[in-house]
């Protein structure tokens, strides 16, 4: 209630902007939820109506979630600038997610974001309501651009000098990472918008709402300077994939976090939450990880067991001898009936369906994991 009452100010509240700014939605009650909860947990979001441009030149006002989100980095926390407009459909359709860099930042292009600033990741290609929110989506985000930073910074002397991460000291209205179910989808139609300069970037005036009334949210500059330059090289290196990730999106909020947990003992991780495509691009790329990596990890549950993916995984890492260490995340009769019973007839698996809480990848049973897998990958660190 502290919080909500907070970001009340002068005039109209959120309430009353969201109840007008949604009139033409058609789930109004859903996404005014889904709003508060994100606005409720990640403060710097916030909501405001603002124009998309189509593909087809066609313009519609759709509710934005903009501003920053804490982004872990090599071991600090930075504020990277997104926005997200929700469509008219929400939360049936995915939001339509940008990168909005400052006049001090350029967009760094890769696999998730293009020229644009859109971001493409597997979470919205896969997109089910109401398997999949917001919130996740937002996590899935922070994951991905902890390991692959969307913007540099520009460097007065030299734009090759420095990456466009702005430090910003621990916050406690930045939440810590929680596990999530992702996903996400495909808006037919929808493309790189053609999009006016951005208001708020910079300078970082007061945001003004403008309604029958107006209300203001003092705007805290969510970039400062940043202590020093990293000059492009020194940001990593893409680790060379030593541990494939296999399991069911039952659990891919924990196996998320395991990926997190491996990638900081230094182990390169595939997982197809990080790739793009799918149908056979994504069997191309499945076969591709498992070849290059040293040892399958198998999250094992009965929906794992049940499914055609994860069977196809577990038989073709046994026909190419690789290493399988089979983690059971839940009950399942061992080993397990049908295609993956050969396979698995002869291994052990790390037992963690017991006296697990919201991180299971800590303590002995982890450091378990960890063991097995430097016994395969020495040399991958």
């Amino acid at each position: 209630m502290a919080a909500q009452n907070r970001r009340e100010d002068f005039g109209y509240t959120l309430q009353d902007h969201l109840t007008r700014w949604l009139s033409r939605y058609m789930n109004r009650n859903a996404t005014r939820s889904a709003v508060l909860e994100v606005f409720g947990i990640y403060g710097d979001l916030k909501p405001n109506l603002q124009p998309h441009i189509f593909n087809d030149g066609s313009r519609k006002d759709l509710l934005t979630l903009e501003g920053t989100i804490p982004v872990n980095h090599r071991g600090s926390t930075y504020n990277i600038p997104v926005c997200m407009y929700l469509m008219e459909t929400h939360p049936l359709n995915p939001p339509l997610c940008y990168v909005r860099p400052t006049a001090t930042m350029e967009i760094r292009t890769g696999k998730h974001v293009d020229s644009s600033g859109r971001i493409y990741l597997p979470y919205l290609h896969e997109w089910s309501h109401p398997k999949y929110d917001l919130i996740g989506l937002i996590e899935v985000m922070r994951v991905v651009f902890g390991e692959e930073p969307p913007v540099w910074e520009k460097s007065r002397v030299s734009q090759e000098q420095a990456v466009a991460l702005s430090y910003i000291p621990p916050n406690p209205c930045h939440p810590p990472l929680r596990m999530v179910n992702p996903t996400a989808c495909h808006v037919q139609g929808a493309g790189p918008p053609n999009m006016p300069p951005n208001p708020y970037y910079p300078p970082h005036p007061v945001v003004t709402m403008h309604g029958p009334a107006s209300y203001s949210v003092p705007a805290t500059p969510p970039f400062p300077s940043f202590p020093q330059h990293m000059p492009r090289d020194a940001m990593p290196v893409p680790k060379k994939t030593a541990v494939f990730l296999s399991y069911q999106w039952d659990h891919q909020g924990k196996v998320l976090l395991l990926h997190r947990r491996l990638q900081e003992r230094g182990y390169g991780c595939w997982m197809d939450i990080k790739q793009m495509g799918g149908g056979n691009s994504l069997y191309q790329m499945m076969d591709k990880g498992i070849r290059e990596a040293k040892v399958v990890v198998s999250c094992v549950t009965p929906l794992y067991i049940d499914s055609q993916n994860c069977q196809d995984e577990v038989a073709l890492a046994h026909t190419l001898k690789m290493p399988i260490i089979p983690v059971m995340l839940e009950k399942t009769t061992w080993p397990p009936p049908g295609p993956m019973s050969i396979p698995f007839a002869q291994l052990i698996y790390i037992n963690m369906t017991t006296g697990q809480d919201d991180d299971p990848w800590k303590g002995p049973l982890f450091e378990e994991l960890v063991r097995m897998i430097e016994c395969f990958v020495p040399d991958c660190k």
